[in-house]
């Protein structure tokens, strides 16, 4: 009986490795966003880039916040603003404990004169912030 019972147990082992190569294999291949740090407080950083689209269109914000060596927990805000006014969505990370990291979010900032992303990051007592024109944004790749 432990002969059979060891070659069915080793045949779904070998069933699971190669049902899973070509799920391991496209989760390889997508590429990771390459983003830069915008503003940082506590060792947490706002971190974005930016996704090439066309010149028609919206540009297109990837955001989130890097607690991996923070030294408490923050939150995370964004949002498109037109000669320094906030305008359109919002996004927020909500709560990001120290050691981890937030959610990917989107924002679309307009094309033009005077628009830009605004960007924050808070603690319980403090924050930092800014806005940032979209050309001086990374792009993703």
């Amino acid at each position: 009986m432990n002969v059979v019972r060891r070659s069915a147990t080793g045949a779904v082992a070998a069933a699971a490795i190669v049902l899973a190569g070509p799920a391991l294999a496209a989760n390889a291949a997508s590429r990771p966003h390459h983003f830069e740090t915008l503003t940082s407080i506590i060792s947490a950083k706002v971190q974005a880039c930016r996704v090439p689209t066309q010149a028609s269109k919206p540009v297109t914000i990837k955001i989130r916040i890097d607690a991996t060596k923070a030294s408490g927990k923050v939150n995370g805000i964004a949002q498109a603003s037109h000669d320094g006014t906030a305008s359109g969505k919002q996004w927020t990370s909500g709560w990001v404990r120290e050691g981890h990291r937030s959610a990917v979010g989107t924002i679309h900032v307009p094309r033009g004169a005077g628009w830009a992303l605004q960007a924050g990051l808070g603690t319980g007592a403090m924050g930092n912030g800014g806005d940032f024109t979209t050309a001086s944004i990374r792009t993703c790749r």
